[in-house]
């Protein structure tokens, strides 16, 4: 019983920390325009935080629930 209580808080602080790095995401494509970028890719925004491709996808998904290459979209239809 006592494994599965803390198996339960790691899962609650992994959102906590996807929700981060979807903000700083968000952030950083609002406040460079980063989506105008054709070429734009997950690995860039990985390496700009010094995270993995898996953490940007993660985040993206766990918010949004889609795709970075969706996410990436949605922000080129509205403009």
């Amino acid at each position: 019983m006592n494994s599965h209580k803390m198996h339960f808080h790691l899962r609650i602080s992994a959102g906590w920390k996807e929700k981060y790095r979807f903000q700083c995401i968000k952030k950083l494509l609002e406040d460079q325009k980063l989506y105008l970028d054709k070429d734009l890719k997950e690995k860039q925004l990985a390496d700009t935080f010094r995270i993995s491709v898996y953490y940007v996808s993660c985040a993206i998904r766990a918010v949004k629930k889609m795709s970075f290459k969706d996410f990436v979209n949605s922000y080129r239809v509205r403009t």
